[in-house]
């Protein structure tokens, strides 16, 4: 039946819930679901889709395989899509509304305190929270589906932003990262811990890689920090992290081991022109994530 051979919005979200929440049983956290319905849904989906999206161990999450990593970012793109369509006809009717990106790695508890400050100053601002990988923050920025975006950048982006301020919070040098001493081999392919389509950190690797004809794989790939940096514990593959964010059990490559150096990751904070409102917020949040 015709009716069957559709692809829906859940089978989109029960797919992308996975692979951003690494396993069945956190995706049916976050959309309120059963383990077993998120399972029926991907399921569902790769019926429909005739292909097998993700990896799996004794039943869990173990990564997405190749044609899941082709089909995550278009599905991540149509529910981001419909997001923007519904945020901006409530936006349109709510005078005092801000919606707020931030990337996916923002700490909830930094997030929680940042609006608190804002809402102290003016009890009848209203802030929504989207928090997306980059990229798709930028994306969704420059459409106009967000008044103030927290993204993440490499220095060395000359990418033009237009009819917004730009404020650089801080910067942080990017580093090649492993779980023990990492011998580099020109001649085989480098395996990658990383996050998925749409991170700064990836795409500034794979940049450079590319400019040295490194050849490299997606070993891993996930939009939780907390996974990668596991991945990088377990041994799956090189990582690319802020100095700041490797653990103690990673062992941060030295530059000149045949691995390209890798520029400084910024976090960046712009603001479109639009009301007092939004300046205001602006100033909360560089004040407080610059001290």
């Amino acid at each position: 039946m015709l009716g069957d051979r559709r692809i829906t919005l859940e089978h989109l979200r029960a797919f992308v819930a996975i692979s951003d929440n690494g396993g069945f049983q956190r995706a049916g956290e976050e959309l309120a679901r059963s383990q077993s319905a998120i399972t029926q849904s991907l399921r569902r989906l790769e019926i429909i889709l005739g292909c097998v999206l993700v990896t799996r161990h004794h039943g869990h999450f173990a990564g997405l395989t190749e044609h899941g990593h082709r089909f995550i970012g278009p599905a991540h793109e149509i529910l981001m899509r419909l997001d923007d369509a519904v945020g901006i006809m409530r936006h349109s009717d709510a005078p005092g509304r801000i919606l707020l990106g931030v990337p996916d790695d923002f700490g909830v508890e930094n997030l929680n305190s940042l609006v608190a400050r804002s809402l102290q100053k003016d009890v009848r601002l209203r802030v929504e929270v989207v928090s997306a990988l980059s990229e798709q923050l930028k994306e969704r920025f420059f459409r106009g589906a967000l008044d103030i975006v927290l993204y993440k950048d490499t220095a060395d982006d000359d990418s033009v932003e237009r009819d917004c301020k730009i404020r650089i919070i801080r910067e942080d040098p990017l580093r090649w990262v492993a779980r023990d001493r990492f011998l580099f081999d020109p001649k085989r392919e480098l395996p990658l811990v990383t996050f998925p389509d749409g991170c700064a950190y990836r795409r500034a690797a794979i940049r450079m890689l590319k400019a040295i004809g490194v050849k490299y794989t997606i070993a891993y790939s996930s939009a939780s920090y907390e996974n990668v940096r596991s991945a990088i514990s377990a041994g799956l593959g090189v990582g690319i992290l802020p100095k700041s964010a490797a653990g103690p059990d990673h062992a941060i490559l030295p530059e000149g081991g045949g691995l390209p150096n890798m520029p400084n990751i910024r976090l960046v904070l712009a603001t479109r022109d639009g009301p007092a409102q939004f300046r205001r917020l602006a100033d909360v949040l560089q004040k407080t994530l610059s001290a």
